[in-house]
Order: structure tokens, then sequence, then C-alpha cells
């Protein structure tokens, strides 16, 4: 038959790990609250990029409607053209605001590309880590050739 012993150590240790654990959970809540505020942030600002883009195009195109284009002058060609401009730069606009906003975004689009952060060596050489992941045989192909009688490096293509 197993005894159970009333440890006050025992009662402590469960106290403590409770106590650990609320707060991991208040962290981990905290952390979730700030993503869902940052993306509402993001939503926010994409839409209203979106809104002042469009805006002028649909603008246009209701007065266009409503009174008809001028017949004198071609400036209303222009104007249409601005418009439309401006509503197709909301595309290229789009991604510029979502590397400014998310750090996640730019981990996702760095990976998804393949760049990778450039370090540099102690000299502040920044193509040293290149020369340094070369291909092994490019390697042996600039060393030196031990048959050489005078020890000059030999370059084979």
């Amino acid at each position: 038959m197993t005894r159970v012993t009333h440890d006050p150590l025992t009662y402590c240790q469960l106290w403590l790990l409770d106590a650990f654990s609320a707060v991991s959970t208040c962290a981990q809540k905290s952390r979730s609250a700030d993503r869902k505020r940052q993306v509402g942030r993001l939503l926010i600002l994409v839409v209203v990029v979106f809104a002042l883009l469009w805006l002028p195009f649909h603008v246009f195109i209701l007065v266009v409607f409503f009174y008809g284009t001028p017949a004198e002058g071609h400036w209303h060609e222009a104007v249409y053209v601005l418009c439309t401009g401006l509503a197709y730069f909301n595309s290229c606009v789009n991604p510029i605001i979502y590397n400014r906003t998310s750090k996640d975004f730019r981990d996702a689009f760095r990976s998804a590309v393949g760049c990778r952060k450039r370090s540099r060596d102690d000299d502040g050489d920044a193509a040293a880590p290149l020369r340094a992941g070369r291909p092994a045989a490019a390697a042996a192909a600039n060393a030196p050739n031990s048959d050489d009688a005078d020890g000059q490096i030999r370059v084979e293509n």
C-alpha cells in the first residue's frame, strides 16, 4: 500500500509550478494580443491606402458618368491616366507596407527568395563569407601544384 505524505515542501513546489505556468500563460496572451493589434493596424493601413489611391479614379468615373467628357482639350485624358496610375500604384505599395510593418513578412520573404543577411568579418570585408564558402574544387584549383619546382601557383582552365 502506498503511503501519501503531506510534505509542506511538495505543496510549495506545486504552488510555484502553478504560479510560473500562470505567468507563462499571461506572457503568451500578451504576445498574442500584441500580434492581433499589429495585424489590426496593418489591415487598417492597407485599407486606408487602398481607399486613398483608388478614390481619384472612382471620382473621375462618376464625374464623367454624370457630366460627360468635355469637348474642348484633352486634359481629361491626362487626368484619367493619372487616376489609373494611382490605382495601379496601390498594388506596388502593398508589399512595401507589409515589409515595413511586419517582421514575419520580412522573414518569410527572405526565406522564400533565398536571401540571407551578409555578415562582415573582422576586417569589415563583406565578401569574406562568400570566399570562405567556395566549393572545394575551386579552392583546389587555386592551391599550389605539388609538381611545381618553383612553387608558383598555376590555375588550369
